[in-house]
């Protein structure tokens, strides 16, 4: 979990060499990360809350945001945890993001057909 708050950190401080390199890394990770269980998803969604998403660099916290859609599926929570608080980020551009991969739709479709609960949102955002 660690590598990925290193990668993101290299991709907003390197020359665009190392940033592009990162970047693909980045890339296939996302997909082994996609994969693990709910406890390697809850300390990536720490990770991205602590170092990313309250970062005061717009850059990662756009990164951030697009990595952790690209790895949580839209009824897993921790991935909607950090697109609901990136949705109050003070750029406009991360909030439109965080809007759109949301997939409000999709949320909807996956509450009626009773895959996310509303119960199940309370219970982990204010548990």
């Amino acid at each position: 979990v660690g590598i990925i708050g290193d990668l993101m950190r290299k991709i907003t401080v390197e020359d665009e060499a190392v940033k592009v390199s990162a970047m693909e890394a980045m890339r296939l990770l996302a997909s082994a990360y996609k994969s693990t269980g709910s406890d390697v998803k809850a300390k990536l969604e720490q990770m991205l809350t602590r170092n990313s998403v309250a970062s005061p660099n717009e850059s990662l916290r756009l990164l951030s945001i697009q990595w952790a859609s690209s790895v949580f599926k839209t009824q897993e929570l921790h991935g909607v945890y950090l697109l609901l608080v990136a949705t109050a980020d003070e750029s406009i551009q991360i909030r439109d993001e965080a809007n759109k991969l949301l997939r409000w739709n999709d949320l909807r479709d996956e509450a009626r057909d009773k895959k996310l609960k509303t119960s199940d949102l309370v219970d982990y955002f204010f548990a």
